[in-house]
């Protein structure tokens, strides 16, 4: 039997009435453009970044990506090769000015890279909805690299599962995101047993191979997912086809989850960021609810934050709050979750994985020992971007709100802790609030 043709990424359509959603990095002029060239077919929204692009595109919430190569930095090689592993090469569109820099570009593998000074016309054509562009995979347009189904050799038939397909492989790496994990390495082997036609495959890992029975590992552009296996009369040749049909897909599963990871980081400070957070206390509140669990959130910010920017620039600000953000990670426990959640307020999200804690642990008491322990060490950072002149330490002022005490859902446990900050904020700040106590400045 011969497997499935697969694509990992399924190409949007270029026609069709709906508008297509296309971002737009930074650039608010190639933003303008692109509005007025063609509002009637795409909606387009400004971005900050192109990570967070990319997760749109990866999980379909976006069809195209545009903006200027230089917001790509360092990335260059990098995104490229997972543009194409992922099949989405076809839908960004990068712009600069220089020539030189455009060509090596599309040697690094962009499909798409256009003079920093095209019109709307053209930025409309480049991304499909101008007159002259062909939809992804139409003749003449070169393709993003999918894929590939083992043989059968090239050009065997192919006949679907009557039970899986593409689809299940697909939901199965978009439904990783929300914690479904294992779920893709499970369907892959239910269509290895059900399409190789090969008895007893399996995909184990590749430190246990069985002895007597042939094994290849699986392997893609040097990362490697384990081994397939099967007892004889099975040959390796046989599956050699396989496991690099099993490997494509396991790549792009991989890639998807570091994507993901990238939308949800904060890409000044390293931690996690807003939209993570939202998610996150939402999730670990449900499950405190029926475990009857606690769970306590710390909120806190940097004390005159704003004279620091004024005084000695952004540089120095941005400075500030990637070490303050770093040293709470480093203070708090592996599993608790760090977060910017705006400008120079931070959250912690302090929670227990293992269950219930137990009998005579008081949660917002140890809560409160670590962020003391925090405020001390905050104290001592030292900045070289800050003058001479500036203060000599930095403080941070903060409250602490308990579930299911304090609150039960994530808005009303974040009010709560805004509002024990906000006291040790009247209290002189370098304060941290727990409940609806107060503590005594630091």
């Amino acid at each position: 039997m011969s497997p499935h043709t697969l694509d990992p990424a399924p190409p949007v359509s270029v026609g069709g009435e709906a508008p297509r959603r296309v971002l737009v990095v930074r650039d608010g002029r190639l933003a303008g453009l692109l509005g007025d060239a063609c509002a009637a077919t795409v909606e387009v929204e400004r971005i900050p970044g192109f990570l967070g692009g990319l997760a749109e595109l990866i999980t379909g919430r976006a069809d195209r990506l545009l903006g200027p190569a230089e917001a790509l930095a360092g990335m260059r090689e990098a995104m490229a090769a997972t543009l194409l592993d992922a099949g989405l090469a076809d839908r960004v569109v990068l712009t600069d000015p220089s020539p030189s820099v455009r060509d090596a570009l599309l040697e690094a593998g962009f499909h798409a890279v256009l003079d920093a000074a095209a019109s709307g016309e053209e930025l409309a054509a480049a991304i499909g909805a101008g007159g002259q562009a062909q939809a992804a995979g139409e003749a003449g347009a070169e393709g993003p690299q999918r894929a590939a189904p083992p043989p059968g050799g090239p050009g065997t038939p192919v006949r679907p599962s009557e039970t899986l397909g593409d689809s299940d492989l697909v939901e199965a790496i978009h439904d990783a995101g929300g914690g479904a994990d294992g779920r893709l390495h499970g369907l892959i082997v239910r269509l290895l047993r059900s399409e190789s036609g090969i008895p007893g495959i399996e995909l184990v890992p590749e430190d246990e191979p069985q002895a007597g029975q042939a094994s290849v590992r699986v392997c893609f552009r040097g990362e490697c997912f384990g081994r397939l296996q099967a007892p004889p009369p099975a040959v390796e040749q046989a599956l050699a086809p396989w496991a690099g049909w099993a490997a494509r897909w396991l790549a792009l599963e991989q890639q998807t989850r570091q994507l993901r990871e990238l939308a949800m980081r904060d890409e000044l400070t390293g931690v996690w960021n807003r939209r993570y957070f939202n998610r996150f206390l939402a999730r670990i509140l449900e499950r405190a609810a029926l475990d009857r669990q606690q769970v306590t959130l710390l909120v806190f910010d940097i004390d005159d934050f704003k004279s620091y920017n004024d005084l000695h620039g952004h540089a120095a600000g941005d400075a500030i709050l990637a070490g303050a953000a770093q040293l709470m990670q480093s203070t708090v426990r592996s599993h608790d979750v760090v977060a910017r959640i705006g400008g120079d307020e931070f959250a912690v999200i302090f929670w227990d994985p293992r269950g219930r804690r137990e009998e005579g642990s008081s949660h917002p008491d140890d809560v409160l020992a670590i962020a003391r322990r925090f405020q001390r060490a905050v104290t001592d950072l030292r900045f070289p971007q800050l003058s001479a002149d500036a203060p000599g330490t930095l403080t941070v002022s903060g409250g602490i709100a308990g579930f299911p005490w304090d609150g039960r859902t994530p808005a009303e446990l974040l009010q709560k802790a805004d509002l024990m900050a906000l006291e040790s904020k009247a209290q002189g700040k370098n304060a941290i609030t727990l409940g609806a106590g107060r503590e005594p400045p630091a």
